[in-house]
């Protein structure tokens, strides 16, 4: 599916403070790196930095840009195809049995899963408890990760997600013609931005 390629919203967070990170440090290391240029390296290096970022923040709006129109077309599709939607829904707990069958229950080590990103991030925990969440936290995901993986291994859901994608993508079309294009740029887009 579409959505499991989309860049999500915290990854483009830190890789635009990494690009603002850069933008900033650039000119003083290459001045310090004594690149015999004087200011006018340090000048040069600084504009290449913002040309970067700049061009990184062109890239993330484009693909947020596509996603959105994709996601809005995907949305109509599934609305004025209820078979889509069942098929979706019925697919989603074939994977969801299929990842209880291996021991995991997505639903509450997801619930889990954030309440611990929730705990860390707001910083209320130090030390032995802070290793010990994050232990955990690994621990759960990779465990989740892992049964998902399995799950979308076997044979059956595989054909019913290829069933489902590509009666999608037809439904998408009949939307809007250009749904096809749209997904060729976004998919362009994204590797732009690795």
């Amino acid at each position: 599916m579409l959505k499991s390629k989309r860049f999500t919203t915290r990854q483009g967070l830190i890789v635009g403070l990494l690009a603002g990170a850069l933008a900033v440090t650039a000119p003083a290391m290459a001045q310090q790196n004594g690149n015999g240029e004087g200011n006018g390296g340090g000048q040069a290096a600084q504009q290449k930095a913002a040309q970067q970022g700049g061009k990184l923040v062109e890239s993330r709006l484009k693909v947020r840009k596509l996603s959105q129109k994709l996601s809005k077309i995907r949305q109509s599709a599934i609305k004025n195809n209820p078979d889509l939607a069942k098929q979706r829904d019925a697919l989603r707990q074939s994977v969801n049995d299929s990842i209880r069958s291996s021991g995991v229950d997505p639903k509450k080590d997801v619930a889990r899963l954030r309440e611990i990103a929730k705990k860390l991030r707001a910083g209320d925990v130090k030390g032995e408890e802070q290793k010990a969440l994050t232990k955990e936290y690994r621990k759960k995901r990779e465990a989740l990760l892992e049964a998902r993986r399995k799950a979308l291994s076997n044979e059956d859901i595989q054909a019913s997600q290829k069933k489902f994608r590509d009666e999608l993508l037809a439904a998408m079309k009949k939307e809007d013609p250009n749904t096809e294009d749209l997904i060729k740029q976004y998919n362009a887009a994204q590797r732009d931005l690795r």
